[in-house]
């Protein structure tokens, strides 16, 4: 290291200036040298989570956490269908003239949704698919219309022309429609009816055809296929659903970083948000929430009166009318040591989470007259948000750091390597907490060499002056004793592992941390060498 290489030259410098007296004289020297730094902080502890602070920089946990999402899709699923209009002589034998018909009515398609009444949709995506076959020996035309449909305000009318066939060589026509965009009125025929989309039809000899007889044998099949529809907006009656998510887990990391010790804190606020987004009524219970600390094995289950009750939320709204956007109804129900058992919920600290959650649409019932409605992308959701300020008692926290470290053996024929000396750990602690410290000597692949101290060391606690709040470090130093084993290991070490433990004091004292709290640490050597002359 530079420092020290400076430090030797002035001392050789001053040394060749002496007059020894004798060929080989041999001079003892100590130096001070950097090794490693570090600093450690208790939000080391909590890994990624997010801090904030207060105006006087006091920390603050926040976690966030989606529970229970569902949208339009989960709610409704539109199956594909199909459905078949045939037309075919029962015996005997017939002549069609040009232009004559024979085939003409409504076609109806009606889907079983179980409790869901749909009246009106507009379709985000999906397709048609017309398949038309004929014997008939002349060509035909076919129309469809759907009755109570429309795209970009304009009737849907479908026509084709099938080609003549024979028994023995129908001839087929397919063809599809994109219906993205396409507005459905589904009341049916007679505007009474629900989840039913129909169309008027008719098939017919080609005008500029000749007549042609058929028999028996011949036959012409319309067959029409709803496939993939997904609805960008859907309005009715959306039924009267439950929705239960029983043993559902997850894996939370409010602590992902602590390695072991226990925080109590001693004020929790813990907001369930829901969020609905349906233009139905919605009612929600929380049935279990249980902590699960997967290291330790503890667990604790949130008890109070959040647990099983049924909470009622009002459904979206269309300020500006009918599928032209809503506003979600958001209600928040706050959860707190006043109000259960959350402190002991989170002492254990979990980082897997075990629930039951229920959800009912229209709980009472069609109350909105067939007028519930829902977007695409929307739902309902239910999200816990955490916050946690860093005002806790703080019991064997064990806080791990590796950091590099720097040893710089010289290659001056006339020193000899380092005869002895001390490792000062030199120590400013923010914190008002007692800490002890260890640190560990690691080769290339981390392997523990040795330690530093033959037991942890203590750090003792910075005051606190006014405004509760430490402004003057506690400052010391911790020294270690070179023998020849360790400065053995010293030469091999690559890397220093810091293992650091706080504690309150006394036991279950709370403690404020704010921001600015930290522990630095710098490890210096002060070291002996034999220099030659």
């Amino acid at each position: 290291m530079q420092i020290r290489a400076i430090q030797l030259m002035l001392i050789f410098t001053v040394l060749q200036s002496c007059q020894i007296g004798k060929d080989d004289a041999y001079w003892n020297i100590d130096t001070l040298t950097p090794l490693a730094k570090s600093t450690v902080t208790l939000q080391q502890a909590f890994g990624d989570s997010i801090f904030t602070t207060d105006p006087n920089n006091a920390l603050s946990l926040t976690y966030s956490s989606e529970l229970f999402e569902f949208e339009l899709d989960t709610l409704l699923s539109i199956p594909d269908t199909s459905t078949e209009e045939f037309f075919r002589l029962p015996i005997g034998a017939i002549t069609l003239t040009p232009g004559q018909v024979f085939l003409a009515d409504t076609q109806e398609t009606s889907y079983d949704l179980q409790d869901i009444q749909l009246s009106f949709a507009i379709i985000r995506s999906g397709t048609i698919r017309f398949e038309l076959t004929s014997t008939l020996g002349e060509q035909s035309v076919f129309l469809y219309e759907f009755a109570g449909a429309s795209k970009n305000g304009q009737p849907i009318r479908i026509s084709d022309t099938v080609a003549a066939g024979s028994a023995s060589e129908p001839v087929s026509v397919i063809q599809e429609i994109d219906m993205s965009g396409v507005v459905l009125d589904l009341t049916g025929p007679d505007g009474n009816s629900f989840n039913q989309i129909f169309g008027i039809y008719q098939a017919f000899i080609d005008p500029g055809g000749n007549a042609v007889q058929i028999t028996s044998s011949d036959f012409f099949r319309m067959k029409i296929e709803y496939l993939e529809l997904v609805p960008d907006y859907i309005r009715g009656y959306l039924g009267n659903q439950t929705f239960n998510l029983e043993g559902t887990e997850e894996q939370v990391e409010i602590f992902p970083e602590l390695i072991s010790g226990n925080i109590r804190f001693e004020e929790i606020d813990l907001e369930f948000l829901v969020d609905n987004e349906l233009g139905a009524d919605v009612s929600f219970s929380i049935n279990r929430f249980e902590g699960v600390n997967t290291t330790s094995g503890q667990k604790e289950t949130l008890s109070g009166s959040i647990i099983g009750s049924n909470n009622n939320l009002n459904r979206a709204f269309e300020p500006n009318g009918a599928t032209n956007g809503f506003e979600s109804f958001t209600s928040s129900i706050n959860v707190n040591d006043n109000n259960s058992n959350l402190p002991d919920f989170l002492s254990v600290l979990p980082d897997r989470i075990s629930y039951d959650i229920g959800l009912n649409i229209n709980p009472l019932g069609n109350i909105s007259g067939g007028n519930d409605f829902v977007y695409y992308g929307s739902g309902a959701a239910i999200r816990a948000n955490l916050n946690i300020p860093l005002n806790a008692a703080i019991t064997s926290v064990l806080i791990m750091d590796t950091t590099e470290f720097t040893w710089d053996s010289t290659n001056d024929e006339s020193i000899n390597p380092i005869q002895g000396g001390l490792i000062w750990l030199n120590y400013k602690n923010f914190y008002p907490l007692e800490i002890t410290a260890q640190a560990y000597l690691l080769d290339e692949q981390n392997e523990i060499l040795d330690s530093l101290f033959l037991t942890p060391q203590s750090i003792l606690p910075a005051n606190i002056f006014s405004g509760n709040k430490v402004s003057v470090p506690y400052v010391g130093r911790i020294s270690s004793t070179l023998n020849k084993a360790r400065i053995q290991h010293l030469r091999n070490t690559k890397n220093l592992l810091i293992r650091t433990t706080f504690n309150t004091r006394p036991t279950g004292t709370t403690r404020t941390i704010y921001e600015d709290y930290k522990l630095d640490l710098r490890l210096v050597g002060d070291l002996s060498y034999e220099v030659r002359f």
